[in-house]
């Protein structure tokens, strides 16, 4: 799931923003 290059570019990059929303809760992806 979190190395879907299509819904995450960059996926093999470290960067744990991307489970966050804009608010800084976590999204429903996790």
């Amino acid at each position: 799931m979190c190395r879907n290059e299509e819904k995450y570019p960059n996926a093999s990059e470290f960067n744990p923003d991307r489970f966050l929303n804009s608010d800084g809760t976590l999204t429903d992806d996790t």
